[in-house]
């Protein structure tokens, strides 16, 4: 069952809901009622995206590969979700101010449990989560990766150098002091990044040209993401595989030279 692009159903819907025992995908995102109390009682669920006003306990519902949970009140509701024993999950999109429990603490509950990892979690979008680090400690296999609107959290680079099977990779950072992407940090970076897109990292050209080492890099994107007056790119720094290079908000660039169209010898869209 799927209600999609219908936002305005009546209240007695989420009992409606309730009643499919066996419901394995319920995606009623675009639908603007609390489905808190109905995601629980869907033992079966395998995929879910739906609004919710309060956390939802999660514990059975071992099946779950796919969560995207938001907020149905603009309010500040700070309702933590505990994802920690779900090992069959794949992907999760909580987005703020709803946020994934302390995962130290979930470890810290569950006394005489083996350490709490999510080893088959693929994709994760972190939004204002004053746990990324350890989030990201607790999620070694992940292949795409987004965390936006992180205003603290300094040690995010020591956590993201772990991820070997990193592949895409969004940052958003709301403070230009936060400052993640060093010369030494990002020669650390999963060399099997495909795609990376960044905002407000404010990175030097000169550690910028460093992404070059990224043998597998495809994409870059960045919205104030670089800065300095002057890029200059000599024969050594070559971005073997970038196809698509994005650049924006860049108001302090006033010069930019390279050595020659082998700097990106497969460059298609600029």
């Amino acid at each position: 069952m799927q209600f999609l692009n219908y936002p305005y159903f009546p209240e007695g819907i989420c009992s409606i809901v309730s009643e499919f025992k066996l419901l394995k995908v319920l995606d009623v995102l675009s639908v603007w009622c609390d489905f808190s109390c109905v995601i629980p009682e869907l033992v079966h669920l395998r995929y879910v995206s739906a609004r919710i006003e309060e956390a939802v306990s999660l514990a059975k519902l071992r099946n779950l590969q796919t969560i995207i949970l938001k907020s149905r009140q603009e309010t500040e509701l700070e309702q933590q979700v505990d994802i920690w024993r779900m090992s069959e999950i794949r992907h999760v999109d909580i987005d703020s101010p709803l946020y994934i429990y302390n995962p130290l603490e979930a470890e810290n509950d569950s006394i005489g449990e083996q350490p709490l990892f999510l080893n088959n979690l693929q994709s994760l979008c972190l939004r204002n989560s004053p746990f990324v680090a350890e989030i990201i400690r607790r999620t070694p296999n992940l292949k795409k990766l987004k965390i936006t609107d992180i205003s603290e959290c300094h040690d995010i680079f020591d956590s993201l150098i772990l991820l070997e099977e990193l592949e895409t990779l969004l940052v958003k950072l709301e403070s230009i002091d936060l400052n993640i992407f060093s010369r030494d940090k990002i020669k650390k970076l999963s060399r099997n990044i495909k795609k990376l897109i960044l905002s407000g990292t404010y990175i030097p050209w000169e550690v910028v040209n460093l992404l070059a080492n990224l043998p597998n890099l495809e994409v870059l994107k960045g919205e104030g993401a670089f800065s300095g007056t002057d890029w200059k790119l000599d024969e050594h720094v070559v971005f073997h595989k970038l196809k698509y290079l994005q650049l924006n908000g860049c108001y302090d660039l006033e010069r930019w030279e390279a050595a020659g169209s082998d700097n990106f010898p497969m460059l298609e869209k600029l």
